[in-house]
């Protein structure tokens, strides 16, 4: 099961809001979508020792979750794989106050950047991940720089086109740093406003800055 596979069920999930979750593996900016083997990990079959599974849970998703017939688990609404378990737990508390651009929590109630914004100051929670919009004229290039510490929490980012179906269609762009910040770069072909998520792997949690360019 590919990246940005798991990645969909998760939004199909939660229809124009996308709970926590995400990230990557490998250290990459796409532009042009793809993706590696990692992300939100939703074929994880390894127990979480620190929960107990009824013996009649032969998927091993736990009592909040489903097998997906792909070799995952669909977790139910507010539930999510966490450590690379197959068990659905809920997420885990967030460690701070909200940022300044919050609610910013659904493709629709996106945060508007400007041609060149900078930003900082920003979080990313469990089950209140960040999205923004960005309006690109035919043949403008988008570089999204944001940055964080790794250790922290893992982060990731991801670009459609305004008006995608999030639970199908594959992001035009994105970044699955593990070691690194995140970084997306996109030329649009044609215009139109795009979404952009910031979103935190496996519950991840962390601060941010971020740095957005529009050139020309």
């Amino acid at each position: 099961m590919n990246k940005v596979f798991k990645l969909s069920m998760v939004l199909g999930l939660v229809v124009g809001l996308v709970g926590c979750g995400g990230g990557g593996d490998d250290d990459d900016a796409k532009d042009g979508g793809g993706g590696s083997d990692g992300g939100l990990r939703l074929d994880g079959r390894v127990p979480d020792s620190s929960v107990s599974v009824d013996a009649g849970d032969p998927d091993g998703c736990g009592p909040n979750g489903e097998d997906d017939g792909q070799g995952g688990c669909l977790c139910d609404d507010g539930y999510y794989n966490i450590n690379e378990g197959g068990i659905c737990l809920p997420p885990p508390a967030c460690l701070g106050a909200d940022d300044a651009l919050e609610p910013n929590d659904t493709p629709q109630t996106g945060t508007v950047l400007m041609p060149t914004t900078v930003t900082t100051g920003l979080r990313v929670c469990p089950a209140n991940d960040d999205w923004y919009r960005v309006t690109l004229a035919a043949g403008q290039k988008l570089t999204a720089d944001i940055v964080f510490t790794p250790a922290m929490g893992d982060l990731d980012a991801y670009l459609w086109p305004a008006g995608a179906d999030l639970a199908n269609d594959d992001p035009v762009a994105y970044s699955e740093n593990v070691t690194d910040d995140e970084n997306i770069m996109y030329t649009a072909p044609t215009a139109g406003e795009y979404w952009m998520l910031v979103y935190g792997y496996e519950a991840a949690q962390n601060t941010y800055s971020m740095t957005i360019t529009k050139t020309p």
